[in-house]
């Protein structure tokens, strides 16, 4: 962490991890792009990127520590992230689905061999941090003018400021064939 002297000057403090601040960043995103209509493309999303922390936490670092003012440095590698979110939900559909009946989009993200990361990922629109204190992980059939798309949610630890976003995992090329296939999945098990 780092505080500021009476002359301006920033100075870093080694801080014991008991009285590190529990601080997160929370990202919201966009739909992705291919909801939106955008052409695929490797350049990031408008993101709104917040700063969280618990505010009592906050109080008992800078009580423990005596500062008066203290600083945080984060940086948040937005590609890691959209491809961390791909990969939970290209696993989680393949899990419910085992691959069937539908074209997967994502494994070139997956591997790097892609960088158009915000066609596939991204958040809900109007999207409200979740209420509940959980991760959940949920399937979705999306229709949109260009076809049918297997959407995965994501919502990691939804500790209340936590945004929810999807993953279009694959496109669906016959409705009809696919709800077939999962419902043959569903009576099997």
């Amino acid at each position: 962490m780092y505080t500021i002297d009476l002359n301006g000057t920033r100075i870093k403090i080694d801080t014991p991890i008991q009285y590190y601040p529990d601080i997160f960043l929370a990202v919201e995103a966009p739909p992705p792009g291919i909801f939106e209509g955008r052409e695929p493309s490797d350049l990031n999303p408008e993101l709104k990127i917040s700063l969280k922390g618990d505010p009592a936490g906050l109080s008992k670092t800078m009580d423990a520590l005596s500062l008066e003012q203290m600083l945080t440095s984060h940086v948040f590698e937005w590609s890691a992230f959209f491809r961390q979110l791909a990969k939970v939900g290209h696993c989680y559909a393949f899990a419910c689905t085992l691959g069937r009946e539908y074209e997967p989009l994502l494994p070139d993200v997956i591997l790097g061999k892609s960088s158009q990361l915000a066609h596939y990922v991204g958040g809900l629109e109007a999207s409200a941090p979740a209420e509940s204190a959980k991760s959940e992980l949920s399937l979705s059939i999306i229709s949109k003018p260009t076809g049918d798309y297997l959407v995965a949610g994501v919502q990691l630890l939804g500790v209340g400021t936590l945004h929810p976003y999807q993953v279009v995992v694959g496109r669906i090329p016959n409705l009809e064939a696919f709800v077939t296939a999962i419902v043959e999945l569903r009576n099997a098990a």
